[in-house]
Parts: structure tokens; sequence; C-alpha cells
């Protein structure tokens, strides 16, 4: 399914990069004898490489967009740039992210200062991307719109492959506007999963316990981001391909990451907003993520857990947020809530510390209230899970977190 998927999606891109990306003639330049001044769709495939890049990291992008525009326009026409090219915006934007960057060698042996910044590192990740939406729109509509011929060009400027086929009057009038809403939203699309896998690596850092993984992960986001950048300097053909191969992959990896996606943005909320001082253990909903020890349930599917009625555990879940809700019974057994450094877990009661598969996983304004947790679900007893900074840990950590991965996301 995801190659059928893949392989349509690689198509359209490549087809309308290959029609955008033909020699375009100018009116005043129609004899046969005369060479292109430009090759048309260029603008087309940078603009693609950078809504790739501004999704990878959304207030870099924009602010180094900005910086770009800002001291490549003469001063006297500076006032006149759009919001993200002025300073008051560009400056602070960037120093945000050396800041958000520079917290991981810095404070990476600090976790009680330390996870607090990287939940407003995931917080602000989210507002960026709806921030940064706001220049992609307007940017992908100004170039589809040049790129589709109007209805009064006339068919000697036309390049000649659009002439054997008589795009041009296809692609004008009616049709032309709506291959443009088309291909803005399919761009947008596009730009959506990509921020998702790209989001992923900021929840990572959230809930990495070691402080050298945290650094590794940063790196790894920076070199897809310096990867797209270099080859789009080299030639912007280059930028396109390096553009589809990441999104193809944020495509086939968007269920994981959109239900880390939910998992961060309640992770960082409720860090960041001290949830824990105001909630009620004893009578709001519990609220909680799948483990693998729910078995067939995708990790980290956001649902709500509460008693059977017989001494056991059920969790109702929406698929997607959205559609009815569906019901998986906790494993029987004797269960246990564990102490954790952000928030507090459910295992089995046989399970070591740090070990066996955990049940579900509560959000951090559960921490506090574990014996309230203990009680309302029948737990046997309340325990503290320690974090062991070893090899060992380390790799069940990891495959914890990647389980799951490419299949359908159920929120």
């Amino acid at each position: 399914m995801f190659q059928q998927k893949s392989k349509r999606y690689l198509a359209g891109v490549l087809l309308l990069f290959f029609v955008a990306a033909t020699p375009s003639f100018s009116q005043e330049t129609t004899d046969s004898a005369d060479e292109p001044e430009h090759w048309a769709g260029v603008e087309l495939v940078e603009a693609v490489s950078q809504t790739t890049g501004i999704a990878i990291s959304p207030l870099f992008g924009v602010g180094a967009l900005g910086a770009w525009t800002w001291f490549q326009t003469p001063s006297a026409q500076r006032d006149a740039l759009p919001w993200f090219a002025q300073e008051w915006f560009w400056l602070p934007a960037l120093l945000l992210v050396l800041l958000l960057v520079a917290k991981d060698p810095l404070l990476g042996w600090i976790p009680i200062i330390k996870k607090p910044l990287d939940a407003l590192d995931v917080v602000e990740d989210k507002f960026s991307a709806v921030l940064a939406s706001a220049v992609v729109i307007p940017m992908l509509i100004s170039v589809f719109s040049s790129a589709v011929p109007s209805e009064t060009a006339s068919a000697t400027a036309a390049s000649p492959f659009l002439l054997a086929i008589t795009m041009p009057a296809f692609l004008s009038g009616a049709l032309g506007k709506a291959i443009i809403v088309f291909a803005v939203i399919g761009m947008m699309a596009a730009f959506f999963v990509t921020w998702l896998a790209s989001h992923t690596i900021n929840v990572l850092i959230l809930l990495s316990p070691f402080g050298p993984l945290d650094m590794v992960l940063r790196a790894i986001k920076g070199l897809v981001l310096g990867t797209l950048v270099i080859a789009t300097m080299i030639a912007p053909v280059l930028g396109l391909i390096v553009s589809v191969v990441i999104i193809l992959f944020a495509w086939r990896v968007s269920g994981w990451t959109f239900r880390f996606t939910v998992f961060g943005s309640i992770f960082g909320w409720d860090i960041l907003m001290l949830a824990h001082r105001r909630f009620d253990a004893g009578a709001e909903a519990i609220k909680a993520f799948s483990g693998r020890g729910l078995g067939d349930l995708p990790p980290r599917t956001y649902g709500e857990l509460r008693s059977d009625g017989q001494g056991g555990q059920v969790f109702g879940y929406h698929p997607w947020l959205l559609f009815p809700e569906r019901r998986y019974q906790v494993p029987v057994g004797d269960k246990v809530v564990g102490k954790g450094l952000l928030a507090p877990v459910l295992v089995a009661a046989r399970a070591e510390e740090s070990q066996g598969q955990i049940d579900v996983r509560f959000p951090p304004r559960c921490l506090g209230h574990e014996e309230t947790l203990a009680e309302r679900l029948g737990a046997k007893e309340v325990r503290l899970l320690g974090v062991r900074r070893s090899f060992s840990t380390l790799r069940r950590w990891l495959r914890e977190i990647v389980s799951g991965n490419g299949e359908p996301a159920t929120g």
C-alpha cells in the first residue's frame, strides 16, 4: 500500500517539476534562434526545497529566510519588507534557536533544569510551524501561479516541450487555477508530514534520559537540514531530489510521528503549565498513553484508563482523536504504579526496576499523585522506578521508542 502511494506521490512531484522546469521564452525573444533567458521552474524547485527546509526547523527556517532577505535588500527598501524579514522578528528568532540548541551540551547533565527547557522547545516548535505556514502558503501560491501559463500566453511563448503536448492551453484558465490550488494543498501536506517527522526529534529529546543522546538527536536534525541546503546550493534539481526523499520518508513514518506529536504536545504543555498542581487525581479522568505491554495497540496511543469494575483496567481511545471510541482490555495480573522522572507509569508487579514492558504511561499532570492512581486502578503498590544509565538501558529505551514505526496513527 505504501509503495503504491509513494509511487503516485513521487510521479506527481516529478511530473510537476518536469513540466515547470522546461525552458521558457519571453515575449520579446520569440525567434527560434534566440536562447531562453532563464529556465522556468527554477523558482518552483527552490520553493519546494525551501518548504521542506522550513518544515524541518520552522523557526530557524523562517528566521534564516528573513535574515537573508533583509541583508539582500538595500537599506532604503527594508521598511517595505514582509514581517518575517524585519529585524524585530528574524533576529530574536535566530537567537532563540541558538539558545535552544545550546541547552543540550550546556545543561545535558542537569535534567531538573534542562527538561523544562526541552518542553519549551516542543511547544515552541508547534507555534513556529503555524507561524511558518503564513510564510510558506503565500510563497507557494506565488510560485505555482507563475509556473502555470495564463490564458493570454501565446504558443510561441511556451517551451518546445509544452508545445509538443499542448500543455499551455490545457493548463490555462480555470483548470490552471485548480491545479494551483491542489498543488499548494499537496505541498502543505508534504510540509505537515515533514514537520511531524522533524518534530519527533524534539519530543525524543524531551523524553531522553541520556544527555549525550540529546546532542546526537540534534545533530541528526542539523545533518538532514544541512544536506538539503548544500544540495540546493549545488543544483536546484539535486535539492529537489533530496526534498522528495525526505518527504517520502516522512510520509512512511507519519503514523508513528503523529502519535509522538500528540504525546509530546501533552507532555510539554503539562510540564510548562505545572499541571500536576491543579490535577485532581481522585475525580478527573485518568488520561494515559499506551505502552508496549498492551500488545497490538500502537504505542503512545492517547486515551483514558479506567477500572472495568472487576478488578482490572480498560483502555479507551479514539482513533485519530476523532473517530468513535474503541476499548482495549489491559492484560490481567497484579499491577504497580511506578514513579518516573517526568511522569508515572503502570507496569506489571513482577517487573524489575527499569525492566519489563510498560502497560501505560501517564502524563506529567499525574506526577505526585501516584498513591491516588494506584487506589483508583486497584494497583498493588507504588514503586520508585530508577533510571540506569547503562548501554542495556539505552538499548531498551530505544527499542520502546521506535516500536510501532510506520503503523497507522490511532491518536
